[in-house]
């Protein structure tokens, strides 16, 4: 069996041009045959000059400048017969295959704490923010101030039982509930 001429494995069915699958395998020593159906090697695909190149290529150890001065061709030479050999195997060179990085995030906007007329009005109320004027109707008075109203003078009034209610919400303090009910 030692004797026996053994052939390059062909890359493709020399018929139809699709891909062949190997169905029998032999020992060469013993002779024992092994039938079944077994996937053709990724580098039995390529031609004998792309298998020369890779070899090369893995002699040098990946190194394209050194590439090209053992086989005496171009750097760009030595580059396309490289992406030739990966087309072949159908495999996409590191780097092309990685998503272009996303835009670095924005940093988030801290939250801001609450103004005290936003913290004591539930939202919707009578003097929470959805209730306030706009910047552009309020008095000169208030666009002095840097925009603030003064709560002395714009406050909506509170009914006693309101002001209760607010000083069992925690909003305002007994002292405060007083000076508004003086206000009255």
């Amino acid at each position: 069996m030692e004797n026996a001429q053994v052939h390059p494995v062909p890359a493709r069915d020399p018929v139809s041009g699709g891909p062949l699958i190997i169905t029998e395998l032999e020992g060469s020593e013993t002779g024992i045959t092994i039938r079944g159906r077994f996937e053709m090697p990724r580098f039995a695909q390529l031609n004998a000059d792309q298998a020369r190149f890779l070899e090369t290529f893995l002699r040098c150890r990946g190194m394209l400048n050194s590439v090209e001065k053992e086989l005496g061709i171009s750097y760009p030479t030595a580059r396309a017969r490289l992406d030739a050999v990966l087309r072949a195997l159908e495999l996409t060179p590191r780097g092309d295959d990685l998503p272009t990085p996303p835009e670095p995030p924005t940093p988030p906007t801290p939250p801001q704490p609450p103004t005290p007329s936003e913290a004591m009005v539930p939202p919707g109320e009578v003097g929470s923010p959805e209730h306030e004027p706009s910047f552009e109707t309020r008095s000169p008075e208030e666009l002095f101030n840097g925009g603030e109203r003064s709560t002395t003078e714009t406050a909506p009034r509170r009914s006693p039982k309101e002001i209760l209610d607010a000083i069992e919400r925690g909003e305002i303090t007994p002292e405060e509930a007083k000076k508004e009910a003086k206000a009255s």
